[in-house]
């Protein structure tokens, strides 16, 4: 389980939460512990999944 026990900073919320350079869809919280969601996967969900079939 990952945690972080930085105080949060916006820059660093905003690249956890709104990140398409991030490959994960559930990428580390940024502050305490377990994992957030990255909504832009949620946003783009067709580019999400392209992604992951041209990975492989």
């Amino acid at each position: 389980m990952p945690y972080d026990w930085r105080k949060p900073t916006v820059g660093r919320v905003r690249s956890r939460a709104w990140n398409p350079d991030e490959p994960r869809l559930f990428p580390p919280k940024s502050f305490g512990w377990g994992y957030t969601i990255n909504f832009y996967w949620l946003a783009h969900p067709a580019r999400y999944v392209g992604g992951r079939r041209h990975s492989s």
